[in-house]
C-alpha cells in the first residue's frame, strides 16, 4: 500500500512545498501494524549487494592498521583508557591516518558461521549492509600527493582516484567526504532506505569523530557545501566511471558530507566551493567503479526523490538558535577523568551489535546514570562534528535497571524539553526521578509490570525480543517540523544527530561492559500514539536497546587483516553481525517467530487436524465481520481487537494457531501478536480466505506418516547443527527455512532424499515464499532439483512477488539449472506480478536463446 495524492489539487491550494514532500516521504515509510513500508517482497540472500567498492586501474597505498602495542606518542593514544581526556596530539603521518581509518571505518574482525562469512565494521550499519564510502581530499599533507582518495576498507588502503595539478586557493589540510551507495539498503529495506542511510552516515561521523579526537584532532563538517558541488569534487557525477550494469541507479553514490581535519593543534581549513571547484577542474581523474549490484530486482524511485529534495546547503544562520547547547551541560564529566577502564582501541575495535540479551541481568542504577550522563551534549567530541543540534529528547522503556522501577521515561536533552513534558502531562502524570547526577531531567511517564512492558516494547518494535530482553531500550523522539521549516536538508541533520547519539550508546556501553544494538524497525505513529502525540512537533527516528550480551559460541571470530604485517587487536568471541540476518545491523530477532505458509499447505494442516479427535487447530479468520458472516472457512473463529483477549484467555500456549485475511497481510500482524504471547506453533496464510478455500475444495493429499525408522548419522548431525529435530521434520526456523530447504540450499542431495523418504513437505515456503526447488537452484544442484521433482515439488510455484525458479534461474544467469527446468516441465509462460515472464528476465544470451522462441507468444 503506498500514499496516493489526490488527482488534482483544489485550485485555491497552492502547490506543496519541499518541506511538505518531504514530510510526505517520511509518512510514507513509516511502519504501521497494518502493514510496513514498501519494500521488497523476496531477497536472494546469494546474490547481495557488493559489501565493499573498489576502483581498477589505480594506485593503492597501504595503510598501517591500529595496533595499540606499538611505541610513541600513537600507541600512547590508542592505549589511553577510554574514558580519560586526552592529553597529547599525535603527529600527522601515514601511519597516524591508517590508524585513525581503521579505528572509524576499518574492519574489526571476520565471523564465520558454517558456510557464511561476513565483516565486522567499526561504524555499525544497518543490516550490517554498509552504504558509507569515505574519501580523502589531500593538500599538502605529509605522506599523500595532492589528490582525491577513495578508502577501501577491505584492504585498509587508499585508492588515487584522482591527481589534482593545481591546488589554487585550497588551503593545506586533509578532508574526509562521505557518500552513501544508497541501494546497498534499499535493496534490503525498500523504501525506508534514505533514513538508514543517513542514520550511517551519522554513525560514520560519529566514529571519525571519536577516531580524531583519540589523535587530539578536531573534525568539522562543512554545511555550507551543497551535494551537488561535493558530488563533483568526488567525481560521483562521472557516470561513465560507474557503468550502470542493469540499472544505473544501483551503482550511484549520493554525496552526504564534508568534514575537514584540523592536525598537529592547528584549527580545521575551511575550504571555499570556489577553491574545491578550482582544484577539481585540475584534476586527472582514474579508474573504474566495481559494481554493486548486476542484477536489482526492485527500482524505488521514491528514494532518489527525497535525496533531490534535501541536497541543498544548510541554512545554517537561519538555525542560529538551535546551535547553541543548552546551558549548564557541557565540560567533562566526573569519571571521564579517572583514568581507568578498557584502552580506547579495545573499546572501538571490540564494539559489536548485540544479538540476544541475558534477560536475568540487571543493570547497576549507577551505571545507568552514568551512561545518561554521557548522552547529554557537550561541545567537545563526538557532538561538535554536528554543525547543528536540535532538540533530541529519550523516550526510555526501563526494563532491569536496580532501584528503579519498570516503566516508560523521558530523558528531556536541552532547553525546550519542558514543551515536551507539557504535552505528556496531557495525558500522563510526570513524576521526576529523585537521586538523579546534576544536569539530568529524567521523568517516569508511567509504571508498569514487568511483563506488559515487555510486551509493549516488543510491539512497539516490530515485535523483536530484543526491544523487552534487553537492560533497557529507548526511543529518539526529535524537533521535526521545527528543522524541516528550517532547511529541508535538515531531514538528512536529524537522522545523522540520531545515528551520532546512537554510536554514543554503542561505545559507552561497550565501555561499561555491557553492549547496544540500534533499531530502525518500529511502528513510528504506534510510538507517537502512545504519547499522545497527535502532531508531527515531534518524532521518533531511531531506537536503540543496552544489555548484557548473550554470546552465541558456535560463531568463529577471524582477524581483520590477516594479510598485514601488523596484526589487529579484537575482542573475544563476541555476537556476531551477519549480513543474512534482517534486524538492523543483522540480528537473528527479527526472524519471524510464526510461519507464513502457502494455501496448499494450510489445507493439509486442516485436513490433518480435522482427523484428530478432538480436533486441535484453532482457526481465525481475520476479516472484517461482514466478510466473515458471509461465508468463512469451516471451523473459523472470527478474530478481532474486541475478542482478542477473551480467545487468549481460553486458549493453551501449546494449541497450534492458523490464520488468514483476504490477502495474506494482515494475518502476518495477528500471527505475531500470538508470538508474542508465547504460542509456540503459529501460521499466516499467504493469499488469505480465497486461496484458502480453493485449496479446500481439492481433494484431500494423503497424510504422510512419520518417520518410518532410525535416521542416518549424517542426518541426525545435519538436523542437530541447526536446531532441528526428529520429530518435527518439517518445522521453519531462521527465515522460514525447515531442514529439506537447508539441504537443497547446501546441494545435500543424500541428505535431500533421506528427508524426503521421511515425509518432508516438498511444498513449504521460507519467510520469503520460495520453495526447496528455488533453494536448490540457487545452489545449482540439478541432482536435487530432480529429486525434488520427482517427489512432486511443484516447479512453477510463485513467491511472493509471484517469481518462479524458472524466473530466478533466467535472471542470474543459470542456463544449465534453466535448461534443466524447462526439461522437467516447468512452465515459462508465468508471469510475477509486473507482468513479466522468464525470458523478460534474462541475464544472459544463453539464457536468452533458451526462452527466446516465449518471446512472442502471448501470456
Amino acid at each position: 500500500m503506498q500514499d496516493t495524492p489526490p488527482a488534482e489539487l483544489p485550485p485555491d491550494l497552492p502547490p506543496p512545498s519541499v518541506a511538505d514532500l518531504v514530510r510526505a516521504y517520511h509518512r510514507r515509510t513509516k511502519h504501521r501494524f497494518e502493514r510496513y513500508a514498501a519494500g521488497p517482497e523476496t531477497l536472494d540472500w546469494d546474490d547481495q549487494p557488493a559489501a565493499f567498492r573498489h576502483f581498477e586501474g589505480v594506485r593503492s597505498i597501504p595503510l598501517p592498521l591500529a595496533e595499540p602495542t606499538q611505541q610513541g606518542a600513537l600507541g600512547e593514544a590508542l592505549r589511553r583508557p577510554f574514558a580519560a581526556p586526552v592529553t597529547q596530539h599525535v603527529p600527522f603521518d601515514l601511519a597516524s591516518l591508517g590508524a585513525c581509518l581503521h579505528l572509524a571505518l576499518g574492519i574489526t574482525a571476520w565471523k564465520r558461521y558454517g558456510p557464511d562469512r561476513w565483516a565486522v565494521r567499526a561504524n555499525p550499519s544497518s543490516g550490517n549492509l554498509h552504504p558509507v564510502e569515505a574519501y580523502l581530499i589531500a593538500c599538502e599533507v605529509p605522506g599523500l600527493a595532492n589528490g582525491l582518495y577513495h578508502y577501501e576498507p577491505e584492504q585498509h588502503a587508499l585508492e588515487c582516484r584522482a591527481r589534482h595539478l593545481s591546488t589554487g586557493s585550497l588551503p593545506p589540510g586533509l578532508h574526509i567526504a562521505l557518500s552513501s551507495v544508497m541501494w546497498r539498503e534499499a535493496w534490503k529495506y525498500g523504501e525506508r532506505a534514505f533514513r538508514y542511510c543517513q542514520l550511517d552516515t551519522g554513525h560514520a561521523m560519529a566514529a571519525l569523530r571519536y577516531a580524531c579526537a583519540a589523535m587530539g584532532w578536531s573534525l568539522t563538517a562543512q554545511p555550507q557545501l551543497d551535494n551537488h558541488l561535493l558530488a563533483s569534487v568526488l567525481g560521483l557525477d562521472r557516470l561513465a566511471d560507474f557503468p550502470a550494469r542493469r540499472a544505473q541507479a544501483t551503482e550511484l553514490e549520493e554525496a552526504e558530507v564534508l568534514l575537514s581535519l584540523g592536525l598537529d593543534n592547528s584549527p580545521a581549513p575551511v575550504p571555499t566551493a570556489r577553491a574545491l571547484r578550482a582544484a577539481s577542474s585540475s584534476a586527472v581523474w582514474m579508474g573504474t567503479a566495481s559494481s554493486i549490484d548486476r542484477h536489482p530486482m526492485y527500482h524505488w524511485p521514491v528514494i532518489a526523490e527525497v535525496a533531490a529534495l534535501t541536497r541543498e546547503a544548510l541554512c545554517t544562520t537561519a538555525r542560529q538558535s538551535s546551535l547553541a547547547l543548552p546551558p549548564g551541560q557541557g565540560g567533562e564529566h566526573e569519571n571521564a577523568a579517572s583514568g581507568e577502564g578498557p584502552g580506547f582501541a579495545e573499546v572501538v575495535l571490540g564494539r559489536r551489535s548485540a544479538q540476544h540479551f541475558d534477560p536475568a541481568f540487571r543493570m547497576p542504577r549507577t551505571a545507568f546514570m552514568h551512561l545518561m550522563s554521557r548522552l547529554m551534549a557537550q561541545p567537545a567530541a563526538p557532538w561538535d562534528v554536528l554543525p547543528a543540534v536540535w532538540e533530541m529528547h529519550l523516550l526510555l522503556f526501563v526494563h532491569r535497571v536496580e532501584d528503579l522501577p519498570c516503566g516508560a521515561y523521558l530523558l528531556t536533552r536541552g532547553t525546550a524539553g519542558n514543551a515536551l513534558q507539557q504535552r505528556l502531562n496531557q495525558h500522563y502524570t510526570l513524576s521526576p526521578v529523585a537521586g538523579l547526577p546534576p544536569g539530568l531531567d529524567l521523568q517516569l511517564i508511567a509504571a508498569m509490570e514487568a511483563p506488559a512492558l515487555q510486551r509493549l516494547a516488543r510491539s512497539l518494535h516490530c515485535h523483536q525480543d530484543i526491544a523487552a530482553h534487553a537492560s533497557f531500550a529507548l526511543g529518539m523522539l526529535c524537533e521535526f517540523d521545527p528543522a524541516l521549516e528550517a532547511s529541508p536538508a535538515s531531514y538528512r541533520e536529524l537522522f545523522r544527530q540520531a545515528g551520532l547519539l546512537g554510536q554514543v550508546l554503542y561505545l559507552e556501553a561497550e565501555a561499561m561492559g555491557l553492549r547496544g544494538t540500534g533499531i530502525g524497525c518500529y511502528f513510528d505513529d504506534a510510538v507517537h500514539e502512545m504519547l499522545g502525540l497527535e502532531d508531527t512537533h515531534y518524532q521518533s527516528l531511531y531506537h536503540f536497546t543496552v544489555g548484557k550480551p548473550r554470546l552465541d559460541e558456535r560463531i568463529e571470530t577471524l582477524a581483520a587483516y590477516t594479510n598485514r604485517e601488523t596484526a589487529v587487536s579484537t575482542a573475544p568471541n563476541v555476537t556476531a553481525e551477519p549480513i543474512m540476518s534482517t534486524t538492523e545491523e543483522a540480528s537473528p530477532e527479527m526472524s519471524p517467530r510464526f510461519q507464513r505458509i502457502s494455501a496448499q499447505r494450510a489445507a493439509e494442516l486442516i485436513q490433518r487436524h480435522r482427523q484428530a479427535s478432538p480436533p486441535t487447530l484453532a482457526l481465525f479468520d481475520t476479516r472484517d465481520r461482514m466478510s466473515f458472516d458471509a461465508g468463512h472457512i469451516a471451523g473459523a473463529q472470527f478474530l478481532s481487537d474486541a475478542s482478542f483477549g477473551q480467545i487468549m484467555a481460553g486458549l493453551p500456549r501449546s494449541t497450534p494457531i492458523m490464520l488468514y485475511c483476504f490477502r495474506g497481510n494482515a494475518s502476518q500482524t495477528w500471527a505475531g501478536m500470538f508470538a508474542d504471547f508465547r504460542y509456540t506453533e503459529v501460521y499466516s496464510v499467504d493469499g488469505g480466505h480465497d486461496a484458502l478455500a480453493a485449496a479446500l475444495a481439492q481433494p484431500a493429499a494423503p497424510v504422510p506418516a512419520g518417520p518410518p525408522g532410525e535416521l542416518s548419522a549424517s542426518l541426525r548431525n545435519f538436523l542437530s547443527a541447526r536446531g532441528f529435530t526428529q520429530e518435527k521434520l518439517n518445522e521453519a526456523r531462521e527465515h522460514g527455512l525447515t531442514p529439506l530447504m537447508h539441504a537443497a540450499w547446501r546441494g545435500e542431495v543424500a541428505l535431500l532424499r533421506e528427508l524426503i523418504a521421511l515425509g518432508a513437505d516438498v511444498q513449504c515456503r521460507n519467510a520469503d515464499g520460495n520453495t526447496a526447488v528455488w533453494l536448490a537452484c540457487v545452489a545449482a544442484s540439478e541432482e536435487a532439483v530432480r529429486a525434488l521433482a520427482e517427489a512432486g515439488a511443484q516447479l512453477d510455484s510463485r513467491n511472493d512477488t509471484g517469481a518462479t525458479a524458472l524466473m530466478y534461474c533466467a535472471s542470474s544467469a543459470k542456463p544449465a539449472m534453466l535448461a534443466l527446468l524447462l526439461e522437467l516441465g516447468a512452465d515459462p509462460m508465468v508471469t510475477n506480478f509486473d507482468d513479466a515472464r522468464a525470458v523478460d528476465l534474462c541475464a544472459s544470451l544463453e539464457c536468452l536463446n533458451l526462452l527466446r522462441h516465449t518471446a512472442d507468444l502471448p501470456t
